[in-house]
């Protein structure tokens, strides 16, 4: 009877240390932001997902080994801004141009503005390394764009097929259950 108090003592003293790992690796990933920050339509996820179109911005010299960055956050790189490519989130793409049509003919700007929270869903903060906003003016003037360029006047977007999305179910809970069982049944 000692140890089966022994063993529960041991598991309640280690089980925030299991949830507090878990949720701080699930907190950075877009799908686990308090407030949806892409529009989905038509089997696709829509990310809103930086007021620049080009990779690096404002920088005092030019970025060498740009490719190197495409996933990396390039540390003390001088820039204003670094915008990382689709694939720093799995499952994510460059919109090609026909899907850029939806935006302009379907997906107005008026599908990426929250009514009931009074804001653009936006995703910028999950892909750049400064900006937080996009700007309106520019997809007002259809200026949009799903692969970079050297245009900072163009609103980037990204996009996914929606089925990717999926739940990450914590494993460790199922393996903490499972040893919780086995020994409560040894003790027993």
């Amino acid at each position: 009877m000692l140890k089966l108090f022994k063993c529960i003592f041991v598991i309640i003293l280690l089980f925030p240390l299991f949830v507090s790992a878990t949720l701080f690796e699930l907190s950075v990933d877009i799908d686990d932001a308090a407030y949806q920050v892409y529009v989905t339509h038509d089997g696709r996820d829509w990310a809103w997902v930086s007021p620049v179109n080009t990779q690096f911005n404002g920088c005092a010299q030019p970025i060498e080994n740009s490719e190197e960055y495409l996933t990396e956050v390039l540390i003390d790189s001088g820039c204003e801004n670094q915008l990382l490519a689709p694939q720093y989130r799995d499952g994510w793409r460059f919109a090609t141009g026909a899907e850029l049509s939806v935006i302009f003919n379907v997906l107005t700007i008026s599908s990426f503005y929250d009514f009931d929270n009074s804001m653009y869903i936006q995703a910028t903060e999950y892909w750049n390394t400064d900006y937080t906003l996009g700007d309106r003016l520019n997809f007002d003037a259809n200026k949009i764009s799903g692969e970079w360029s050297n245009n900072i006047d163009f609103e980037t977007f990204y996009v996914r097929n929606h089925d990717v999305l999926s739940v990450p179910e914590p494993s460790i809970f199922f393996v903490f259950i499972f040893s919780l069982i086995l020994i409560t049944r040894k003790t027993l």
